[in-house]
């Protein structure tokens, strides 16, 4: 509908909001990197990590947001952290192959 700043304006409320997850907050910035708009989920991931430090999911977007912007040193020692923060076995294999791609050098998004 041709309305982005505004769909944007509500989103950037949305991630606020008190009930907003660490989950919900990495899915949108996943969202924005799906749309080809690298520099826009870094302000989203900055905003999980700052509200959920020590939650793996908020990790993972800050690892994706640096991955999605060419820093993939940077999104190593994220996703790393992640990892050693994980307590579900599924998820800890998803994140530990962010990590092997990440260590080879490659884009995680």
């Amino acid at each position: 509908m041709n309305k982005q700043a505004e769909a944007d304006a509500v989103m950037k409320e949305a991630i606020n909001l008190p009930d907003a997850t660490a989950g919900q907050i990495l899915g949108y910035g996943k969202n924005l990197i799906a749309q080809k708009r690298p520099k826009d989920p870094m302000v989203v991931f900055e905003t999980g990590y700052k509200r959920f430090p020590t939650v793996p999911a908020a990790l993972v977007g800050m690892a994706r947001g640096y991955s999605a912007n060419g820093d993939n040193k940077k999104a190593l020692k994220f996703a790393q952290d992640a990892s050693k923060l994980e307590t579900n076995s599924t998820a800890k294999a998803t994140i530990d192959g962010l990590v092997k791609k990440l260590e080879k050098g490659e884009s995680i998004n």
